[in-house]
């Protein structure tokens, strides 16, 4: 499940990450003091002028629709032996109540400092459900001692009020992992030409590090086909000749492990070999195909020619109703990862990217048959990540425990399991 769960931190260690590579070719923007044209935007907290930190956020609209994406950029400059990446969190003004975050104070050593990182939150999202009625929010980020704030408003939308829970355990994950060898030439480009047997094509909006990421939702009741209608203009690298009607690719959260097999779904050509013509473009249809007794539930789609070969992705929903917005992508769980990675010695990460409220959690540590409790959350919201560094490796015999009573689940790391 590892893999996994390093999958799920895509849409905000992955920005975090991409950014610092960059930054052996780009010198960030050096400033000496706060731009006071953006002090509308802020609300300044510190007189400690040690570290020089200037924080403004971008990409905040005034205003969201209930279920849709936020993402809003963090521009900032430091000056300092040490690189951070803010805090955040977003509260419920009327409430005073976390619904997403807090994140990570993220501390990381470079020769110069990255000057923006984002985040990204379902807009209106509270326990599970969507707000029917119109709020206000704050998002707070926290660097170096300084608080920045900006407020937004949230408005009920059509999908307020609906049930956001998947309708089965089968779900997508937080997105495909492909290892794909970057090969020049071989990419393709793509156009949808039309759609025929599906009982509708919705649109979801995902929470990711880039803005406005939709993705289709493909929705098949069981025993019905649909048919995508697809035009392939293949890169330089395919062979003249190459049939061009192969390579999708359906996968669900389990099947980075091995398991392809998709019970009751089956897919197709028309025609069942398609060769680019002296227009350099083959034109042809993929059927998907769902039995009576399908299991429900949604998956990643990769259309032909397959995710390596530059085919679309999209989702396949098949039972009695498309996947809400927002997506249920992973579930009622939190990825747990018990990892050496950083150091010799035992560290716990927790991490909530998923769009579910936990209640009464705790991480505790069971030696001689004695159990005490490290820290107690009484909620974990989406967003929330929280790290524990151990002073000494557990010995053979004993356990580390993370529990969360509602909705149950149990994660657990032992040197002997």
């Amino acid at each position: 499940m590892k893999s996994l769960y390093l999958a799920i931190i895509v849409g905000i260690i992955i920005s975090i990450l991409v950014t610092i590579s960059a930054l052996v070719f780009f010198e960030p923007r050096q400033e000496t003091q706060i731009n006071i044209q953006d002090t509308d935007c802020e609300i300044y907290h510190s007189d400690d002028n040690t570290t020089v930190t200037s924080l403004k956020m971008e990409g905040l609209n005034d205003t969201y629709k209930a279920g849709c994406p936020v993402t809003t950029t963090f521009h900032f400059v430091t000056h300092g032996q040490d690189c951070q990446f803010p805090q955040v969190q977003v509260t419920d003004l009327s409430t005073g109540i976390t619904v997403y975050g807090p994140s990570l104070l993220w501390n990381y050593t470079n020769a110069q400092c990255s000057n923006s990182t984002q985040a990204s939150f379902y807009a209106g999202l509270e326990r599970n459900q969507l707000i029917t009625d119109t709020q206000k929010y704050a998002i707070t980020a926290t660097l170096y001692g300084k608080h920045y704030q900006r407020e937004f408003t949230v408005v009920p939308s059509e999908y307020s009020g609906q049930n956001i829970t998947a309708e089965t355990t089968l779900l997508p994950g937080s997105g495909p992992d492909l290892s794909c060898y970057p090969i020049q030439g071989y990419r393709t480009s793509e156009v949808i030409l039309g759609t025929s047997g599906f009982d509708g094509v919705y649109h979801r909006y995902l929470a990711n590090s880039a803005p406005s990421y939709v993705v289709d939702d493909y929705f098949l009741k069981p025993g019905d086909s649909g048919k995508i209608t697809i035009k392939i203009r293949p890169g330089s690298a395919f062979p003249a000749g190459e049939n061009l009607a192969t390579g999708e690719l359906i996968l669900d959260k389990d099947s980075h492990y091995g398991r392809f097999d998709h019970y009751g779904v089956s897919t197709s050509y028309e025609p069942s070999t398609a060769v680019a013509g002296l227009d350099g473009t083959a034109t042809f249809s993929l059927v998907v195909s769902a039995t009576q007794d399908a299991t429900h539930g949604t998956y990643w789609m990769y259309l032909p020619p397959g995710g390596c070969g530059g085919g679309k992705l999209v989702l396949l929903t098949i039972g009695d109703r498309p996947m809400a917005q927002p997506p249920d992508l992973i579930g009622y769980d939190i990825p747990v990862d018990f990892t050496f990675s950083e150091s010799p010695i035992l560290t716990v990460d927790v991490m909530n990217f998923g769009i579910h409220t936990f209640d009464n959690c705790s991480l505790s540590y069971t030696t001689n048959s004695r159990t005490s409790v490290i820290k107690s959350f009484d909620e974990i919201p989406p967003g929330y990540v929280y790290k524990y560094h151990f002073a000494s490796n557990p010995g053979n015999e004993d356990k580390v425990t993370f529990e969360c009573k509602v909705p149950n689940m149990v994660r657990s790391f032992s040197p002997t399991r």
